[in-house]
């Protein structure tokens, strides 16, 4: 009867263990989903600002819109994305002639940091 008891104490033991580890895990995948959901919100809106201060570098509205949502980027954005980010803006002033290249590596940095594949990416250029 003892042996009943412990085998049937150990079983509820490990079943509520086995259901603690499966909502902790459950929790942690939705955190990271919803970390890379973000994220991949605020890229899309850095690209849209990026691609109407392309169009029109004077305007002061493209330029603030660039800005705030550059430095929303700087708080989510990985460690990679961030210094591709910087690359980028260098390139512009330094190597103009390579801003397509610097811009490809941001794009492929910020598609990795939300889990996306970039193997065939070909080099991105902005049109107007």
């Amino acid at each position: 009867m003892t042996n009943e008891i412990l085998i049937s104490t150990i079983g509820a033991f490990v079943a509520i263990l086995v259901a603690i580890a499966s909502a902790w895990l459950a929790h942690k995948n939705n955190l990271s989903f919803q970390n890379k959901k973000l994220k991949g919100e605020h890229y899309m809106e850095f690209v849209r600002a990026l691609h109407l201060l392309a169009s029109d570098n004077k305007n002061s509205a493209f330029m603030m819109g660039y800005t705030s949502t550059r430095d929303n980027m700087l708080l989510l954005a990985s460690e990679d994305v961030i210094s591709k980010l910087f690359e980028y803006e260098d390139s512009i002033k330094s190597h103009p002639e390579e801003h397509d290249e610097y811009l490809t590596k941001l794009f492929i940095a910020m598609r990795r940091d939300i889990g996306l594949s970039s193997k065939a990416l070909p080099v991105i250029k902005l049109r107007k």
